[in-house]
């Protein structure tokens, strides 16, 4: 019987404000260019990511431990937004600053969790390995080693990229036109919960299926 994996996502929901503000950006861009989502709050989250990954469905629980421990570890802490910036083939990311709390909780989800993903990667991050996707060598390399083009435990140098993606294009071409013609107020959150989420088409967050607090 062939082995079952879900796709996992560790991310941070935003509270109203800025999901708010995300959700009106990607609408408004979707009302004058072709992109590949829209955000809401159904089934496309505006959400930041700390690791995303497939795994055996049987590694699940140990999974849901380790970022219990992680969140249990932890005081609430700030997340500040800042401009757009372009990933990829097309991606249109509204930036975090990358703060040590931030590198650091990533970096403890992705060393404890990489070990549980057994070399599994998600389908869709396939072409990042194969060379269809337009993504650099650290990038190619990241997804060999942890199975995400963004995940790294070595040093707070790129890939990880904290982002809440606002929408994606089929180009990295359009998406620089939307950076350009398009921007985001700088904006901080608390951030007190972390959230396990399934994950959608295009890396998109269909919603919390764990929500586990801080502290």
């Amino acid at each position: 019987m062939p082995e079952k994996i879900a796709d996992r996502n560790i991310v941070i929901l935003p509270p109203e404000k800025v999901m708010e503000a995300a959700i009106a950006k990607s609408v408004e861009i979707s009302k004058q260019h072709k992109t590949n989502f829209v955000l809401n709050k159904k089934d496309q989250w505006p959400h930041l990511t700390l690791h995303q990954f497939a795994i055996p469905e049987r590694n699940l629980g140990k999974m849901k431990a380790i970022v219990r421990e992680a969140a249990k570890a932890r005081k609430p802490f700030t997340v500040r937004l800042m401009g757009l910036s372009v990933f990829g083939g097309g991606g249109l990311f509204w930036d975090a600053e990358k703060t040590e709390v931030l590198w650091q909780l990533h970096k403890e989800l992705v060393t404890k969790i990489v070990p549980l993903q057994e070399e599994y990667i998600m389908k869709q991050h396939a072409p990042f390995i194969t060379g269809e996707a337009d993504v650099d060598i650290l990038k190619r390399r990241s997804m060999h080693r942890y199975g995400h083009p963004l995940a790294n435990t070595e040093s707070m140098d790129p890939p990880f990229w904290p982002h809440i993606t606002i929408t994606s294009c089929k180009t990295k071409q359009e998406a620089e036109q939307l950076a350009a013609q398009f921007s985001m107020p700088p904006m901080e959150f608390e951030a007190a919960t972390l959230h396990i989420a399934g994950v959608g088409p295009s890396g998109t967050c269909p919603g919390s299926l764990e929500e586990i607090a801080l502290g």
